[in-house]
């Protein structure tokens, strides 16, 4: 279970904002995960701080 995890969380990473949105609306990985690793990818300069609140905040939008 856990290489599965850390295979969605490296593909989640090379999608970049879409995969903040995808991880949050598909609930496959708990959102808590999702946005403390989207925080992690802003530490590392892989997306911005901005982006990922739009990204985050969009994907719940399109969730209601």
């Amino acid at each position: 279970m856990e290489a599965i995890i850390v295979d969605v969380l490296e593909w989640l990473t090379n999608l970049g904002y879409i995969g903040i949105a995808i991880g949050l609306m598909l609930e496959v990985i708990p959102s808590e995960v999702v946005l403390g690793y989207g925080g992690y990818m802003i530490v590392l300069g892989k997306i911005g701080f901005i982006g990922a609140i739009i990204a985050g905040n969009r994907s719940n939008y399109c969730c209601r």
